[in-house]
């Protein structure tokens, strides 16, 4: 009797313990008339970001005085608020340069700002390939309601545009942003 009593409440135990389980997994319906089973459904949706408004910057031909500076208004949306930007350029040498082919440079600075309200102070330099965090993007509209809020500054120093050869110099900048 004893035994019996201890199997019973094992049994009684196992149907506890799995039939609660069961509630959180697929079942199947029974032979019948009708049958109904059910699924569980689940779903993760990650962080998302978009930059958009990009236009190029055109500096125009020198006048042979004075540095040059181009600046490009953007906007960047992040799911979080919060946005990690990371700059490259073509070249593989670790600093933003403006080439005329072959191997003439013209070397330039990247500076990047996320409150266009401050766009005076708020300049932080950034380094080719290097993470620069802690941005703050629009976290309602994925195109800024038709705003910007971010700036992306090129800046060329005179000294290297007095050293620079004659030329028509481009590069092409890879702006990755990543929610934090």
């Amino acid at each position: 009797m004893k035994t019996r009593i201890l199997f019973l409440a094992s049994i009684a135990t196992c149907i506890f313990t799995f039939g609660s389980v069961s509630a959180f997994a697929a079942s199947d319906g029974t032979l019948g008339f009708t049958s109904q089973g059910s699924v569980d459904i689940t779903l993760g949706v990650g962080d998302r970001v978009q930059i958009s408004g990009l236009d190029d910057i055109t500096l125009g031909q020198w006048s042979g005085s004075g540095a040059l500076t181009g600046d490009e208004e953007l906007c960047v949306y992040s799911s979080t608020s919060k946005y990690d930007i990371t700059i490259s350029g073509l070249h593989a040498s670790n600093s933003f340069a403006l080439s005329a082919g072959g191997s003439t440079a013209l070397p330039y600075t990247v500076s990047w700002a996320d409150d266009p309200n401050d766009a005076t102070n708020g300049f932080r330099n950034v380094t080719e390939g290097t993470h620069l965090t802690g941005n703050v993007g629009d976290s309602s509209y994925y195109t800024c309601n038709g705003n910007t809020n971010a700036t992306l500054r090129i800046h060329i120093t005179e000294a290297n545009l007095q050293a620079a050869a004659a030329g028509n110099y481009s590069d092409t900048l890879t702006i990755n942003v990543a929610p934090e």
